[in-house]
């Protein structure tokens, strides 16, 4: 993210990662300027790239579906 507030307590980074923590996921942080990166997501063995706003518009208790599905963010 442009700022680093996003990933502070309350930023939206920060309100994403833990909301899939919650539903079980296990995710990982990759930069914005990163995200469409394959090699580098194949690297780290990252399968599916969310941004914040997909996680937090999501419906259901914590989120994002995806979240089940064992998704990285």
């Amino acid at each position: 993210p442009a700022a680093r507030s996003a990933c502070a307590p309350g930023g939206a980074v920060f309100d994403a990662f833990f909301r899939l923590v919650a539903d079980g996921a296990r995710p990982t942080t990759v930069l914005d300027t990163r995200a469409a990166d394959t090699a580098h997501l194949a690297a780290r063995g990252i399968t599916e790239v969310v941004a914040p706003d997909d996680v937090l518009a999501a419906p259901g208790p914590h989120g994002s579906d995806r979240a089940r599905r064992g998704s990285s963010t």
